[in-house]
């Protein structure tokens, strides 16, 4: 009887090594389901009612950990957890090689990048285990890119790459994000007050985590849920968002930030003020706000505002002290400073400026195609706060590229340039009586940046394009037209025909097509002026060339 045991032992053990216990496996649901990401439930019983103990990535590695298949399930081990995946779904190494061709381009997992923006740490642990309790394997600095396999709940399963080698483990899914193209988006509501709710859960009755305001960056996680709801991240606040039907995520595609002109209003501190990771907690880390600093407001929780401090420029995202201050204790910002760079970008056309923002504004000039001012103020509105010396304008957003960061690329076209007659006064302001702030010497040349009512507004600098975060240096201010010896096109940037009706043609020849006609006093933008003929452009964007006699330029 003993030796039939032994036997039995031994049959045993040799059906187990049979069945293929300890063999590796990879995760294949590409067949079916066909969208991104393509993940593998992993259950805690053999069959498909049972908890979800985690979900897994197409390509990420199993150990078979039984050699019985119940009722389609397998058991396996992936990364210290065990569990149940469907059999059907999971694949050796050499039917890889057969179905896909290579290994390691089919398990590469899916890129991530760890982003510690608003986290109040410098570093994250990578964990053995889905636990904060879990050893520390290694830990990762803010910008590590990782390859992401798995979920444990609020834990993802990745990949690190060590000086010793690959290492796997666990990480807090709040502070993985996307990379490349997919990591960053606008948050832009469409209600009356600006904002989105960003919840707890992706349900719409869910409860709200953050109100937040329109031009926040949110920074993209993983765990996207049906129904077009997105997991993100506003700073440090965690929560979900619904994309559809109303568009409220704009993804910047890899494109800088300030390719999607909207950003959260500006305000300072009011007196000292203290900036808490949690709202009104001083159990966990909090800094002291000095009064007059600015900080951008990303969001409201009841009292409490969700606000950036402006290091690294308005609307930037991988600097500055993110926490929540007591609103009461916020004003409106100064008048004194900018906040970054505004070039006039709408192809060969000039960028009006207005006297305040809206369509009911006054307009007092104009910016010519290419040149650069300085910024006041976003504003939550379709237009930015200009400043042109010491007087402010606004101008639409559509028609300019905002620049706030040094990696923000201005577009190749420059202003025009023109010579003073003779020594000129440089003016704060378009008027007689301004403050003088400096000479433009007879002969030197000055780069044409705007043009309000008789004054131009110059740069008298080497260059042409301002130093985005620094306007001590500026060499900028008014010069009256007249002691300036420009071209026609500067001083020539809007005009409107003195008789109704006058036909607006396809090129510059009293037999080309009409394309449109010009009304009595209606505005129209310069693209082009010339002595016999100009090219302009109507508000609807009709473009075409009236003879220069019928117009009157401002």
């Amino acid at each position: 009887m003993k030796r039939m045991a032994g036997l039995l032992v031994l049959l045993s053990v040799l059906l187990a090594a049979a069945a293929g216990i300890g063999e590796t496996r990879y995760v294949d649901n590409r067949d079916f389901d066909k969208a991104t990401p393509q993940r593998l439930n992993l259950r805690a019983q053999p069959n498909p009612a049972s908890d979800v103990v985690g979900t897994y990535y197409t390509g990420t590695e199993v150990t078979l950990a039984d050699e019985e298949i119940i009722e389609g399930y397998v058991k396996v081990e992936i990364g210290g957890k065990t569990g149940y995946m469907s059999e059907e779904y999971l694949i050796t190494a050499e039917d890889v090689a057969g179905k896909y061709g290579d290994l390691a381009a089919f398990a590469a997992g899916h890129a991530a990048e760890v982003d510690l923006t608003g986290m109040w740490v410098t570093t994250e642990p990578l964990r053995a285990a889905p636990s904060a309790t879990g050893e520390q394997l290694l830990a990762l600095q803010s910008g590590a890119a990782l390859q992401v396999y798995g979920f444990v709940g609020s834990w993802v399963y990745v990949q690190a790459q060590a000086e010793s080698g690959k290492v796997s483990g666990y990480i807090r899914l709040a502070v993985l994000t996307e990379s490349g193209d997919a990591k960053a988006a606008v948050m832009m509501g469409s209600d009356e007050i600006g904002s989105v709710s960003l919840r707890s859960q992706p349900q719409e009755k869910a409860e709200e985590v953050l109100q937040v305001r329109n031009g926040a960056v949110a920074l993209i996680l993983f765990g996207r849920s049906a129904n077009e709801w997105y997991r993100v991240r506003v700073g440090g606040v965690t929560g979900w968002v619904r994309n559809e039907p109303s568009e409220n995520l704009i993804f910047l595609k890899g494109a800088p930030r300030s390719s999607v002109p909207y950003y959260p209003p500006l305000m300072q501190a009011a007196r000292d003020s203290l900036l808490c990771r949690d709202p009104g907690s001083t159990d966990g880390p909090y800094m002291t706000l000095g009064e007059g600093m600015k900080v951008e407001v990303l969001g409201m929780d009841g009292k409490y505002a969700y606000v950036r401090t402006l290091e690294g420029g308005v609307g930037a995202y991988e600097s500055g002290d993110f926490g929540y201050i007591l609103a009461a204790d916020l004003g409106p910002t100064d008048a004194a400073g900018s906040v970054g760079v505004a070039q006039a970008d709408d192809g060969d056309l000039p960028v009006l400026l207005y006297n305040t923002p809206g369509t009911d504004g006054r307009i007092i000039g104009a910016v010519e195609a290419g040149a650069q001012v300085r910024i006041r103020n976003y504003t939550q509105t379709e237009y930015v706060q200009l400043s042109l010396g010491g007087m402010t304008a606004y101008a639409r957003k559509r028609g300019i590229r905002l620049m706030t960061n040094a990696s923000d690329m201005p577009s190749d076209r420059i202003p025009q340039r023109a010579v003073a007659k003779a020594d000129a006064p440089l003016c704060r302001e378009p008027a007689n009586d301004s403050a003088e702030i400096g000479t433009v010497e007879s002969g030197s040349r000055v780069y044409m940046l705007a043009k309000v009512g008789e004054w131009a507004f110059v740069n008298a600098a080497v260059k042409p394009d301002l130093a985005i975060g620094d306007d001590s240096a500026d060499q900028t201010g008014f010069v009256r037209l007249d002691q300036l010896n420009a071209p026609a096109g500067t001083t020539h940037l809007t005009a409107a025909v003195h008789t109704d009706k006058v036909n607006m043609r396809e090129r510059a020849d009293r037999n080309s097509p009409i394309v449109g006609k010009a009304r009595l006093g209606e505005l129209l933008r310069v693209a082009d002026y010339g002595s016999s003929w100009t090219c302009v452009v109507k508000e609807d964007g009709t473009r075409g060339y009236i003879m220069t006699e019928y117009l009157t330029f401002d």
